[in-house]
């Protein structure tokens, strides 16, 4: 008998076992898609991310230089991370110009990616790091594609919650953004300055997982440069809460938990559970947990279709990051595999959320930077 063969064998008595359980559960279909995206993990690790060592080796040498004349406080702390994390990625994980990670499908309560060996997903932008991520560049008479989900959070937010008013922002093809920042300023959405729009995307990720006011005002200046008083935190926190009433309900169910005398469980849009022990509920994480792992479970069933869809075109997935999805492909089927991308992960994303339109977008490129 070949050895495939004596594994499912061996393997039989379990999942006689296993399966009245699941069922019971309500996790048949999760343990499937778990089961069913191991081939697309093995394969990217297997893969690897082509890297030009030399060019990296450059901007490490750049960051020891710059260390050792810089006497700017900031600065200096944010070389010695750059230094102590990423600068010996060179010399000790990149093999046959191919840089290698674990992934790690499970580890997070969401079903979210983590990854480790390097952590590839904590590769800094550019703005952190500048050429850093240039450095990850496609092999020879290839090309990268880069696809990311458009505001995912937000589009299954509106349908988990559910909220109307964000539903019917994306299906009339609106910018959410664009919407509480009306709400804010009293403008038509039209009407809407840059600077407008980037406090509303602030606001919009930051509150709807329940962030306070106090914390909102770091979360803004840190990442989106908006410089707000404590006044104004609360006044933009309760401006979202009257552009989408769905997530202020949301909020206030969700908020009921910690109330509840025996264990709370929550789900995905699959199944997947998170169970408190009684009064031991996070409110951040009852929220932020079935968002965050209905959106793994759509990109876990695009990640499954890919692989053969990709291989048709003679490419293949090389890394996940988050939202994210990364493949190199040859540049002659580059536009297609481009067009591939985007419809099977908008098409499996969709068959998972279902009530609001998704949307992808997806580029060639000659470098991941």
């Amino acid at each position: 008998m070949p050895a495939t063969g004596r594994a499912a064998e061996a393997l039989l008595p379990l999942m006689q076992a296993l399966t009245p359980r699941l069922r019971k559960r309500e996790l048949t279909r999760v343990f499937g898609l778990e089961c069913d995206v191991l081939p697309s993990v093995i394969a990217m690790e297997r893969a690897g991310v082509a890297v030009d060592a030399a060019a990296f080796e450059r901007i490490a040498a750049q960051w020891h230089t710059e260390r050792r004349d810089t006497e700017v406080p900031e600065r200096t702390a944010r070389l010695d991370k750059l230094i102590s994390t990423y600068a010996y990625w060179g010399q000790e994980h990149v093999r046959g110009g191919r840089i290698r990670c674990r992934l790690h499908p499970l580890a997070t309560d969401s079903g979210r990616f983590s990854c480790t060996d390097p952590n590839l997903q904590q590769v800094p932008s550019n703005h952190t790091a500048p050429g850093l991520r240039a450095c990850f560049r496609p092999e020879r008479s290839k090309a990268l594609i880069v696809a990311d989900y458009a505001q995912i959070e937000l589009r299954v937010a509106a349908h988990l919650a559910p909220c109307d008013a964000l539903r019917q922002v994306f299906n009339d093809g609106r910018d959410p953004h664009r919407a509480t920042a009306a709400t804010i300023t009293g403008k038509p959405e039209e009407a809407i300055t840059d600077h407008e729009r980037k406090l509303a995307k602030a606001v919009n990720f930051g509150f709807l997982f329940g962030m306070g006011a106090a914390r909102f005002r770091s979360y803004a200046a840190d990442g989106y440069g908006v410089e707000l008083s404590t006044g104004e935190a609360a006044d933009a926190r309760a401006a979202f809460m009257r552009t989408f009433p769905g997530i202020a309900i949301w909020h206030k169910h969700v908020g009921g938990f910690s109330r509840q005398a025996g264990p709370v469980t929550v789900r995905t849009a699959l199944g997947r559970r998170k169970r408190f022990a009684p009064g031991k509920v996070s409110f951040n994480s009852a929220l932020n947990i079935p968002v965050q792992g209905t959106a793994a479970e759509g990109f876990k069933r695009a990640m499954i279709e890919l692989q053969p869809a990709l291989a048709a075109l003679g490419g293949r997935g090389v890394m996940v990051v988050h939202d994210e999805y990364i493949a190199e492909v040859p540049l002659e089927v580059a536009t297609e595999a481009r067009a591939t991308v985007e419809a099977v992960m908008t098409s499996a994303m969709a068959s998972v959320v279902t009530s609001v339109p998704i949307a992808v977008e997806a580029e060639v490129r000659e470098s991941w930077g």
